[in-house]
């Protein structure tokens, strides 16, 4: 099972409200866990002002989605953990 589908079970089950109080918390952690595990394109610093060619992106002038910068070889955000997806770096914006 991927990450992905294991998320959507684990939020279907959680919606159907067959949890307790307590387990749910555990439960919210664990899908929060999940989510980190999948992922994510980083973006592109719009708002940086970039000293090599006018409109390249450079390496470090990406951030995750917690506002953290980023670099091309790093698998996981240094800050929250998040899983980044670098499969077309030049495309993120």
């Amino acid at each position: 099972m991927k990450y992905d589908e294991a998320l959507k079970e684990c939020r279907e089950w959680f919606n159907s409200g067959g949890i307790g109080e307590l387990d749910g918390v555990a439960f919210n952690i664990a899908i929060n866990s999940l989510e980190k595990r999948i992922p994510q394109k980083p973006k592109y610093k719009e708002f940086k002002i970039i000293l090599a060619t006018v409109g390249e992106k450079t390496d470090g002038d990406f951030l995750c989605s917690c506002g953290s910068a980023v670099y091309s070889d790093y698998k996981f955000c240094p800050e929250c953990g998040q899983a980044l997806d670098w499969s077309s770096k030049n495309d993120s914006n």
